[in-house]
């Protein structure tokens, strides 16, 4: 444990240690988001604030990625970055009591602005409450599903609405589940919910980034739902299996697929291929209350994590 006057380092990108970085994020089990290689990708220029070892300067002991971006040049900033669902602070249930507070402190002296997603670790003893009126935190959740129980009883532990349209998809014999390139899950989220969130081209270019990367595509599986005489899929699914994670990553149906229930059978795919092994389903949310329902049916908790936010307004006093 670290003693509780630990001094906290600001790092730029050059000055991170990334090996030391990625060894000690494996050893914590973090999710992949925190990674240097996820963030190199969605945050090129990112910096980090790091309590080290006083034994030994290449050891991290906890540590907070920090994704920096820059206003007119010179004014910087955190913004929570795309397809990355929680970052915020990452060590042992000890160092996060003993540090997370001056974690915080020196995140209100170093940026004006702030947008920025903890982890279902973090804020647990309100450490981050603490630095109300200048940061505001809001309360987000996430639906986590604990595979370590065989397939028959993750069914009995879903919904009895859920379980009839599992049921339902599961018998259809016209519809089929195959592997499928990362560029088509991309194409149909594209002219799925892309489309009707009206998503910046730039959000395209991230995933292709990362979909392509030669380290994360190691940890990516893209499937997808087809009837049986048709070419093109219905439904995508686009997923981690990162650590004891799996993370519903890029999720999309078409009015097709939709029709036929095939966002059920994408999940029951994963229930039948990862049940009975000790990992955890992320469901990566959400907020709002029908996709809430949703995940909640297939027998999912939520988690919540903290969303600390810091306005130009509240820096300069309006």
């Amino acid at each position: 444990m670290p003693p509780a006057t630990l001094e906290i380092t600001y790092l730029t990108h050059k000055q991170i240690d990334k090996k030391a970085w990625n060894i000690r994020l494996r050893q914590l089990n973090a999710p992949i988001y925190a990674h240097a290689f996820w963030l190199d990708v969605v945050s090129p220029n990112w910096h980090a604030l790091v309590a080290i070892s006083a034994q030994n300067q290449n050891e991290y002991l906890a540590v907070m990625p920090l994704p920096v971006k820059y206003k007119f040049g010179c004014l910087k900033y955190l913004m929570q970055p795309r397809f990355t669902q929680q970052l915020g602070i990452f060590g042992t249930t000890q160092q996060l009591q003993a540090t997370e507070n001056e974690f915080m402190a020196q995140l209100k002296k170093q940026f004006l602005y702030i947008h920025l997603q903890g982890n279902i670790n973090n804020d647990v003893l309100g450490q981050w409450q603490r630095h109300k009126p200048i940061l505001k935190t809001i309360k987000r959740q996430t639906f986590c599903l604990n595979l370590n129980q065989n397939y028959q009883q993750l069914f009995q532990n879903c919904s009895k609405r859920h379980q009839r349209s599992l049921k339902k998809v599961i018998n259809n014999s016209h519809l089929i589940i195959k592997q499928i390139d990362y560029k088509q899950s991309i194409q149909l989220f594209s002219q799925t919910i892309g489309r009707q969130i009206n998503l910046n081209p730039s959000y395209y270019d991230t995933l292709h980034q990362l979909f392509s990367n030669p380290i994360i595509s190691n940890y990516l599986f893209h499937i997808g739902v087809f009837e049986t005489a048709d070419q093109k899929p219905i439904a995508a699914l686009s997923y981690l299996v990162f650590g004891q994670d799996i993370v519903y990553l890029l999720p999309s149906a078409n009015e097709q697929g939709k029709e036929h229930l095939a966002g059920f059978l994408l999940i029951n795919h994963l229930l039948e291929t990862y049940a009975n092994r000790n990992l955890i389903l992320d469901f990566e949310g959400s907020d709002l209350p029908s996709l809430a329902d949703f995940y909640k049916g297939f027998g999912s908790q939520a988690f919540f994590y903290p969303y600390a936010v810091r306005s130009w307004q509240s820096f300069f006093g309006y």
